[in-house]
């Protein structure tokens, strides 16, 4: 609420409370919105989003533990390691449209249109582009030894389910938009 574009969509109003205190709080004035799609079909397909991204989240951590040769190269380490901040984003927006009331206020209808597309694209661009590295690496274009030792295996394969559950939730994107009532 503290950015200035949604300050006329609300209203102080003051109250008593129960120990006769005046109190000053806000009431949301400004229009409704709510999925264009529909809620419950909408919330269907926020909550297999929020399945992948959480699964695309255990990926990345486990994909961190064995020791591998593939994140010691920076063009496979520094597109895979951004992809938790899409993740995180992704997450946030997933479970803030999920618990906000119906209708949504205006400021979570943005939300959901504006930052779940966005950041749905990043991951891709990230996962996949790590993916990338990784396969170069495979067939051995970067180094002739064409050895990689069994956490790479590991590694690469959660690389790829992480990249297919941010393919997944790409695609969902045009299924949870929200619109004014």
């Amino acid at each position: 609420m503290a950015v200035n574009r949604y300050v006329s969509d609300y209203k102080l109003e003051e109250y008593v409370d129960a120990k006769g205190k005046i109190r000053t709080g806000y009431v949301y004035t400004g229009a409704p919105y709510r999925y264009t799609l529909g809620s419950d079909e909408a919330k269907r397909y926020l909550k297999r989003a929020l399945i992948a991204c959480i699964i695309g989240a255990v990926c990345f951590v486990a994909a961190l533990i064995p020791s591998s040769d593939f994140m010691r190269k920076l063009y496979i380490s520094l597109p895979f390691a951004f992809t938790a901040v899409p993740i995180v984003m992704l997450l946030d927006v997933i479970v803030t449209t999920l618990m906000a009331k119906e209708p949504m206020e205006h400021r979570i209808a943005d939300r959901l249109n504006m930052r779940f597309p966005q950041t749905g694209v990043f991951w891709v661009i990230f996962a996949v582009s790590s993916l990338i590295g990784i396969f170069v690496c495979i067939i051995g274009l970067t180094d002739g030894s064409g050895e990689h030792i069994s956490g790479d295996i590991v590694f690469t394969i959660f690389a790829l389910i992480e990249t297919l559950c941010s393919l997944y939730v790409f695609k969902q994107r045009k299924c949870v938009t929200a619109e004014k009532a």
